[in-house]
């Protein structure tokens, strides 16, 4: 009997032994460890539970977005810009078309040839026959446009002076300013005396009036609208 209460408080002194034990490790471990002990990214997410897991993997929604800063000072100049640029690096800008006005024939008794001098009115003042540029209202003098994107735009209203010039040609576009086929555009007769018609620029470089009803030149006097004529350079 003697043995068996000796073999039954052993266990249970025992057990109160390793209860203590136990708890006093808990609020030892409890007691010590804080974030000083804790080394520098030691701790991973594997050591997290799940729930925290879970809520750091969610993302939070995007604040506000502040005030926009002031535009920074540009650079110091490292060069001129060419080329289809103007100004100066940094901040270059893009070069301004190069704009051509259409001149006029000479006063009498001179005279210019179109087809060999370009940019200038076909016809001869001597004889009254001949192209200039429309005055009055809010015309402008005939006038195109090389852009530096590769584009010639026309500008301006011309006006026939007696029969104008052969073949209803107005002027001739130099080499470089030509497109690489000939184009045709619709024409605009601010005076009304035309029943149809149209401009034609061809691979030569020629500006001429076409295709009328009347199967002839436009009437002495009429004045055309040629903004229309807008054309990629070819030659």
């Amino acid at each position: 009997m003697r043995r068996v209460v000796q073999g039954r408080a052993g266990m249970v002194v025992a057990f109160m032994l390793g209860l203590v034990i136990a708890t006093a490790g808990t609020a030892t471990a409890a007691r010590l460890i804080t974030g000083k002990q804790i080394k520098d990214g030691s701790v991973t997410t594997h050591d997290l539970s799940k729930g925290v897991r879970a809520l750091l993997a969610k993302s939070g929604k995007p604040g506000p977005a502040g005030p926009r800063g002031s535009r920074g000072e540009a650079g110091p100049s490292t060069g001129p810009a060419g080329g289809d640029l103007a100004g100066s690096y940094p901040d270059p800008t893009l070069r301004p078309p190069t704009e051509v006005r259409i001149a006029d024939q000479p006063a009498p008794p001179a005279a210019v040839s179109c087809l060999v001098t370009f940019n200038i009115f076909c016809g001869e003042a001597g004889n009254g026959n001949y192209w200039t540029s429309a005055t009055g209202g809010s015309y402008g003098p005939l006038t195109y446009f090389a852009e530096p994107s590769g584009f010639v735009q026309f500008q301006g209203t011309v006006q026939q002076v007696g029969t104008g010039s052969p073949f209803g040609v107005i002027f001739y576009l130099p080499v470089g300013r030509r497109p690489a086929v000939t184009v045709r555009f619709p024409i605009v007769d601010i005076t009304g005396n035309n029943p149809g018609g149209h401009v034609r620029v061809g691979d030569n470089g020629e500006v001429a009036l076409k295709g009328f009803t009347s199967g002839g030149a436009p009437t002495a006097g009429s004045q055309f609208d040629l903004s229309a004529v807008r054309f990629r350079i070819g030659r």
